[in-house]
């Protein structure tokens, strides 16, 4: 992981807030129990392959959307109640979003990853194995978030450069490739 002092002050303090988190995590739920609960889902759906294709797999030339599940932000607050989150998967994907990224940082967004496990069982009631992937945006930085990701239902994880070592970094995507999960990776300038 980055140094504290080579962030921007708003990721500094979400960082430190998902150490303390995790740490919590680890206790309520050990990873042995992650890995069974992600042993018993089916396959990742492909957040690529969703991005790529158009109607029936084939490569198309459309503009693809991920549409994003945020309940508030630290900079614009609460955005949304819990009943109209709860239906956005089903409205975005109705809409013909090609995946739906579902923010679960629960101290400065307000996301759970409750919500990823919701929008996965929606998506599936009404889609099947056509359901669009779902993208765990949040932010990740230890082996253990992502077998949660892959635990809860995420097809696709958020990367975010600027809270990782190339070495982490690199420890990350090779674990969600074993898992299935593709990888989103977030640069914020040419440097990253």
């Amino acid at each position: 992981m980055r140094q504290p002092d080579e962030m921007p002050d708003i990721l500094r303090r979400i960082v430190t807030t998902k150490r303390e988190e995790l740490e919590r995590q680890r206790q309520m739920i050990p990873l042995g129990e992650l890995k069974e609960r992600a042993a018993r889902l089916p396959a990742a759906r492909s957040l690529a392959g969703a991005l790529r294709a158009g109607p029936a797999g084939v490569p198309s030339p459309r503009i693809r959307v991920i549409a994003e599940v945020k309940a508030a932000s630290p900079s614009a607050g609460r955005l949304m109640d819990g009943d109209r989150r709860a239906g956005l998967p089903l409205l975005y994907a109705e809409s013909g979003a090609a995946a739906i990224s579902v923010l679960t940082e629960k101290a400065h967004f307000q996301g759970d990853l409750r919500h990823l496990t919701e929008a996965r069982e929606t998506l599936h009631s009404r889609f099947g194995d056509g359901a669009p992937p779902l993208l765990r945006k949040d932010f990740l930085f230890d082996a253990y978030q992502v077998w949660e990701s892959k635990a809860y239902g995420a097809d696709a994880i958020l990367l975010i450069i600027a809270i990782l070592s190339r070495e982490r970094l690199a420890g990350l995507l090779s674990l969600a490739g074993d898992l299935g999960l593709d990888c989103l990776v977030e640069a914020h300038d040419e440097g990253e």
